[in-house]
């Protein structure tokens, strides 16, 4: 009834462990390890009216034109499976919870009992939302670079939560979609 499909996903991760770089900058001229750790990550998931059989297509179209030179040949047939698709979906929202998430930075270690992670957006239409939420407990931050004074102050608990609605993406959306050219350059109005 909503022209698309709902569905729903669940899912758990355990013994978690990503490292990434922080790229060198004035501050810290050498690049710097940065490792994540957590013992669990439980999720639920829920995707409302997902354009399956649109998104389908633009699959389809990329399977029939292989290659750069096939796409750029055919770059306003892309332009038109992307166009039928939008919104791709009408929102994706989901709560998830993290447990015993340790980091190790070049400023020292961090860690927390238990994050839980909320999210809700839509997609690309014209009354926007988006809303983020992390609520972090058991937290322990770095205290080796603090004054002693600093550490009987800092909270255990820290919940950062925002939203933002009532913004058009379908209207960019669709102007990206007319200003996109096979060489990836966009005009200068799209640009300033």
């Amino acid at each position: 009834a909503s022209a698309g499909v709902d569905a729903t996903a669940s899912y758990t991760v355990t013994g978690m462990t990503e490292t990434f770089t922080l790229p060198a900058s004035p501050q810290m001229p050498m690049p710097k390890d940065v490792t994540l750790t957590a013992d669990s990550y439980v999720a639920d998931t829920t995707v409302s009216a997902m354009r399956t059989g649109e998104l389908l297509g633009i699959w389809a179209w990329f399977v029939a034109h292989p290659g750069e030179a096939a796409v750029k040949a055919d770059f306003d047939g892309m332009k038109g499976a992307l166009r039928t698709a939008l919104p791709f979906f009408n929102s994706v929202s989901g709560t998830g919870t993290i447990t015993n998430l340790k980091g190790t930075t070049p400023m020292g270690g961090f860690s927390a009992d238990k994050a839980d992670v909320v999210f809700d957006m839509s997609g690309a239409t014209a009354d926007g939302k988006l809303h983020e939420k992390i609520s972090l407990t058991g937290l322990k931050l770095p205290e080796e670079m603090m004054p002693a004074w600093v550490p009987p102050l800092l909270p255990n608990a820290v919940t950062l939560d925002f939203t933002f609605d009532s913004f058009d993406l379908a209207a960019p959306a669709q102007i990206l979609l007319d200003e996109m050219k096979p060489e990836g350059e966009l005009s200068d109005e799209v640009n300033a």
